[in-house]
């Protein structure tokens, strides 16, 4: 069944207690001849003698290589022709992903060495610019093999906000990772207009007035009047011997004309109205 004559004959005639010759036979693939059923010699009546076989069996060596190491399951092993060998659980180094093996282990022929393959490590960077920036240069999505370092883009902040950085570090690249764009408001400063002094006033009578006209500020300060002359009492005050300046006088004068005139309008305008 498992096996084929090869040379000689099947059928032999003896005497009694006779031995009979073994024909040469040949196994199948996957089979080995292990002999025959009945001892050969002492024959002394009608005998069928028949061969026997054994599957053969092949060796399964499984190798993990320089980046990995096995976890579980058997390296080697004994496999019947024909059959499938059973793959060990192989747990990669830091860095390197188990991609499988170099090659089929199953329906064995033969001795077998089956290698683990690896492939290094890659992990995916995102940097997320956010709701107040954009990337306006490099990657915002990056592949970085296992320990090395992702590059930041650059991040271009909406009006009213400036950019502060990132939320977490991305040197070292160990797993997936997401990384945020900070900001800060800008917080605008309000400036008050600055206020000017009116130098034709004493310091007691100075008002502040608005700056209107953007020309420095000019500070009153009271007079010392110790050591001081009358001609320079006269030019920083406006006064002297308590007697009105020539300024103040005018315009007293002109302001006296105004109401005289505003008076005489409407004085003329009432009694246009009572003729009419």
């Amino acid at each position: 069944m498992h096996g084929a004559l090869l040379n000689g004959n099947t059928v032999q005639p003896l005497n009694y207690n006779g031995t009979a010759v073994a024909p040469i036979v040949t196994a199948n693939p996957g089979w080995t001849f292990t002999g025959w059923d009945k001892p050969l010699n002492n024959i002394n009546s009608y005998t069928l003698i028949t061969a026997q076989y054994s599957q053969t069996q092949y060796t399964v060596t499984f190798v993990a290589g320089e980046h990995g190491n096995p976890e579980k399951g058997n390296m080697l092993q004994t496999v019947t022709s024909g059959a499938d060998a059973a793959a060990p659980s192989i747990a990669a180094e830091p860095g390197w992903i188990f991609t499988g093996w170099d090659r089929a282990f199953n329906n064995i022929t033969g001795d077998l060495t089956v290698t683990a393959r690896y492939q290094q490590a890659v992990y995916t960077v995102t940097f997320d610019p956010g709701s107040h920036g954009t990337v306006t240069d490099g990657f915002a999505k990056q592949f970085i093999a296992y320990g090395q370092d992702a590059i930041a883009p650059t991040v271009t902040a909406e009006p009213d906000w400036i950019f502060t950085g990132w939320d977490t570090t991305f040197a070292d690249a160990t797993t997936d990772l997401t990384v945020k764009a900070q900001y800060e408001l800008v917080t605008t400063v309000q400036t008050i207009p600055p206020v000017m002094l009116d130098a034709s006033l004493n310091a007691t009578e100075n008002q502040l007035l608005p700056d209107t006209t953007a020309q420095p500020l000019i500070t009153a300060t009271p007079m010392d009047v110790t050591n001081t002359t009358a001609t320079d009492v006269k030019i920083q005050t406006g006064l002297i011997a308590g007697k009105p300046s020539f300024s103040l006088i005018a315009g007293i004068i002109v302001c006296s004309a105004c109401f005289c005139l505003i008076i005489t309008l409407f004085i003329l305008r009432f009694r246009s109205k009572q003729k009419g």
